[in-house]
């Protein structure tokens, strides 16, 4: 199976929130979730999904849990010369804009549903955390990994996420919550959007 999206906005690679939406629609069966999404570097072509993992170069892995059996199953990300040529308006900043900093507990909140995925929503809100509190001088900030209970839901009345570490403001583990429950987390590392993602 391989993936078929679209970059995002200006991007020159392939967002994680993009292959977040297309496992959940196109790979998850009925009663499973993504649980964990890691990237191990950039990627700007499509990917084949792998049940087996390969000898060579991965792009990433993911991991899939089913309920009621508890049973998880793990693929990997094969990059492939299949180069994403289509691409879609998204506006990051405008989805956040009423999005409220506490610079001192690290967090940030938001009120109201949006029309954009959880995950983008997750993902923007993140960014813009990282972007106001640890801007950088070279590089950008970017998903390395997503871990979640469960399916996301589809609407909400508040998201936060909240920076539980920082080491050395080039790696951040962060906690998201949705309506006062923990769903997950989120790792952001700082990278070239040329080698990394």
């Amino acid at each position: 199976m391989k993936t078929n999206l679209q970059l995002k906005g200006d991007r020159t690679y392939l967002h994680s929130t993009d292959f977040y939406d297309w496992l959940t629609g196109e790979v998850c069966e009925r009663d499973e979730w993504v649980a964990k999404l890691v990237f191990k570097k950039i990627i700007s072509h499509q990917c084949e999904v792998v049940w087996k993992k390969p000898d060579g170069p991965l792009s990433g892995l993911f991991e899939l849990w089913g309920h009621p059996s508890d049973s998880s199953k793990t693929g990997w990300l094969v990059e492939t010369s299949d180069a994403a040529v289509k691409r879609y308006d998204y506006d990051e900043d405008s989805l956040v804009s009423v999005a409220d900093i506490d610079d001192e507990g690290q967090s940030i909140h938001m009120s109201g549903q949006r029309a954009a995925s959880t995950i983008e929503v997750i993902v923007a809100l993140t960014k813009k955390l990282h972007n106001t509190l640890f801007p950088l001088s070279s590089g950008k900030w970017l998903v390395g990994q997503l871990e979640f209970l469960g399916p996301l839901p589809i609407s909400y009345k508040t998201v936060d996420v909240n920076v539980d570490r920082i080491i050395k403001g080039k790696f951040s583990v962060c906690s998201i919550t949705i309506d006062g429950d923990t769903v997950g987390s989120i790792r952001f590392i700082v990278g070239d959007t040329d080698d990394r993602h």
